[in-house]
Order: structure tokens, then C-alpha cells, then sequence
């Protein structure tokens, strides 16, 4: 076992972020040392905002942008990334903690330094998904393979699944290494007296253009928003088409963080959502409502996903246009 106080973080999004904050609330012994990594895609405001809200919770922090989009860029943006961050790091740590094991940015770290304990946590829903890479092994090309090893890359996603030591939840049902798990709240409301006299609908946004569904046309959004009377829309950092005719909520949080300012304000939130996994971290708390725009054709093809959703309560809402 190597002795060492010095811990280090890997974060990807805004929501690990977040739930990295929660776990070191709960850690008692601060005489730990903490290095955080942000690696960071489709970089936006949110996440200085969160970066900066968890570099003051560790003693040094850095960020790596992404810049590639080609698997040749991606290479040489590994590589980048191996030269200026990872063989900067200490050798040795206490602790890793992690959420994506199919990154090849994390694996990169999970392979070249060493540590006494993989310490995991969730990814949003892709750990309660099934059919996610959380549960199923990644198929690589070949090409693929070869460029991980020149890279240095060692650790495949059952590997690291293999040696991860605990895992922090922000579910309630969570199956994904249901043994080592343990669960951590997002959310810390304390002991208010509301008075909900208000209600609001929101409609959560995804980046609909990465699916070809005709439901998901700019067209039928319009629609579905002017049907359920939508009074705010809360957009996606990767959304490229905006709808027009509904006021954009315009924050630095992401929607976990927002909806506990709403609640604030005494109001009953209805949220509406095709599939964020946003929707499904909020489907717990009080005075709020989820509700899925399905038609038969994606609640077919999402059925995995769909079924955790009718597991967590929310309720579903049939268009066919």
C-alpha cells in the first residue's frame, strides 16, 4: 500500500462537479491533499462556474480543453494532454476519484499513475442504463486500440469496473455495482416552510440534433411547447436550435443547481423533457413533477431508459404528429 495523503479528482461535466462537491462535504479528514482535473468538451459557462466552485474546495486544480473531433486529433489532443497535465502529476496517490470509465482522458490518468483505491461516482443516468457502457463492454476498432496503446493507454472500462473500491449514487435505485455503492444526496434543502401557492412548467432541453427522430424537428418542438402551455425553456450548453418563441432560462447552473432556487420561491415545478437524465436526478424532491413527451418510436427505442424513468415516477405524455 503506498502511503500518501494525496488524493486526486477527474471530472468531466458540470454534474460530476457537483456531486465531487458533495462527496468532499461529507469527508472529515482535511488534512488531505486534492488534485482536480477538469477535462473539458464543449466548453461554456457552466463550467467555470463549476470548476470554480470546486477548485476552492482542493489545494490545485487545472482544466484541459478538448479541442479535437477526429479520432487522429483526439490522438495527438491525448497526447497534448499526457505532456502538459498527466506526467506533471504526482506518482502516487491515496484515492482516484472518477465517474467516466470510458474516457480515454481518464483512463489515460487510471494507467499511469498509481494508487491505493479507484474511487468511482455516477455519470448521471448512463449508470442506471442497461445497455450503457457502465454495464456492457465498449467494441473498439482496431485502429482505436492501437492508438490507446501508443498513447499509453492500459485500462479498458471492466478493468477499472474491476478495481474500483466504492461508488458514490445520487440514485436511490441504483444497480450499477449495487455492492460497493453508497449513496449521496445532490440536494440539501433544510428545513423550510414554503408556501406553494405557484406553479411553473419548464421544459428541460437536450441536443436533439444528435437523433434523427421526426419528433424531435424544430417544427414539433414548437408545437409540443404551445400545447402544454410551456411558460420557460431550459436549454442544453450543446443545443443549437433554440425555440424562439419561449423565454430562455439564462443561468451559470445547470438544472439540478436551478430548480432548487424555484423551489425556493415557493413554487410547484411541472418539468417537461423528451429524455434528459436531468429530469430523472430531480424526480425525487418535493412539489416536483416529470413529465416524458414520448411518441411509440423513441419510447421503443429508448425502452431501457424509459423503464427507469416509469420506475422513478415520472409520467409519460403521447404525441403523434
Amino acid at each position: 500500500m503506498l502511503v500518501t495523503n494525496k488524493n486526486l479528482i477527474i471530472c468531466l461535466t458540470p454534474l460530476q462537479m457537483l456531486i465531487m462537491e458533495k462527496i468532499l462535504s461529507k469527508k472529515k479528514n482535511r488534512g488531505e491533499d486534492y488534485t482536480f482535473i477538469c477535462i473539458c468538451y464543449n466548453y461554456n459557462e457552466k463550467y467555470d462556474t463549476y470548476f470554480n466552485r470546486l477548485s476552492k474546495s482542493v489545494d490545485s486544480s487545472f482544466i484541459y480543453k478538448v479541442s479535437s473531433v477526429s479520432k487522429i486529433g483526439r490522438f495527438f489532443d491525448l497526447l497534448n494532454y499526457n505532456k502538459s497535465i498527466v506526467d506533471k502529476l504526482e506518482e502516487n496517490f491515496n484515492n482516484i476519484y472518477f465517474a467516466s470509465i470510458d474516457n480515454p482522458f481518464v483512463q489515460l490518468i487510471l494507467s499511469k499513475v498509481k494508487s491505493n483505491n479507484f474511487i468511482s461516482f455516477d455519470d448521471g443516468t448512463a449508470n442506471l442504463w442497461e445497455n450503457s457502457v457502465y454495464n456492457r463492454p465498449l467494441e473498439r476498432s482496431n485502429i482505436q486500440k492501437i492508438l490507446s496503446r501508443l498513447v499509453g493507454i492500459k485500462f479498458n472500462e471492466e478493468l477499472i469496473k474491476s478495481k474500483i473500491s466504492k461508488h458514490y449514487t445520487i440514485f436511490y435505485n441504483n444497480r450499477y455495482l449495487k455492492e460497493k455503492s453508497e449513496f449521496i444526496s445532490l440536494f440539501n434543502l433544510g428545513v423550510k416552510n414554503y408556501l406553494y401557492h405557484k406553479r411553473v412548467k419548464i421544459f428541460l432541453g437536450q441536443p436533439l440534433s444528435d437523433y434523427g427522430f421526426e419528433l424531435f424537428s424544430k417544427q414539433n418542438v414548437e408545437k409540443i411547447i404551445k400545447m402544454l402551455k410551456i411558460d420557460f425553456y431550459f436549454p442544453h450548453p450543446r443545443e443549437i436550435e433554440i425555440i424562439p418563441s419561449l423565454e430562455i432560462i439564462r443561468t451559470n447552473k445547470i438544472f439540478e443547481d436551478y430548480i432548487i432556487e424555484v423551489l425556493g420561491e415557493g413554487y410547484i415545478v411541472e418539468v417537461y423533457t423528451f429524455f434528459s437524465s436531468a429530469a430523472l436526478t430531480v424526480s425525487g424532491l418535493e412539489n416536483v413533477q416529470i413529465f416524458s413527451v414520448v411518441n411509440k418510436q423513441i419510447f421503443s427505442y429508448f425502452s431501457d431508459l424509459f423503464n427507469i424513468f416509469e420506475e422513478n415516477g415520472i409520467r409519460f405524455i403521447e404525441v403523434e404528429f
